[in-house]
């Protein structure tokens, strides 16, 4: 069985010892978010391959979470702001 790592640093996929403090699947389990100091990444949770890169938080990111349907991604920074994502797009509303 192979184990795949992720990061969001340089290049695609990154080692245990990535900067990477959490991931989470999105509701349908096809993608996988996670998260290194201010930026997010959007993956596929099959293949590994990024998907997106949430970037614009000025401080590292706290918290986020896909919404129900799991079509948009919320993320909160301690820079004090909240960013709403288009999930398919990974594009900020």
């Amino acid at each position: 069985e192979e184990i795949l790592t992720f990061g969001v640093g340089e290049g695609d996929r990154m080692d245990a010892r990535s900067s990477t403090v959490w991931a989470k699947f999105s509701p349908d389990g096809q993608s996988m978010l996670t998260s290194s100091s201010s930026v997010a990444a959007l993956w596929s949770a099959e293949t590994g391959e990024r998907l997106g890169v949430l970037s614009g938080h000025e401080r590292r990111i706290i918290a986020a979470s896909f919404s129900p349907g799991g079509s948009k991604i919320v993320t909160a920074s301690s820079d004090r702001t909240a960013r709403l994502w288009l999930a398919e797009t990974a594009a900020c509303e």
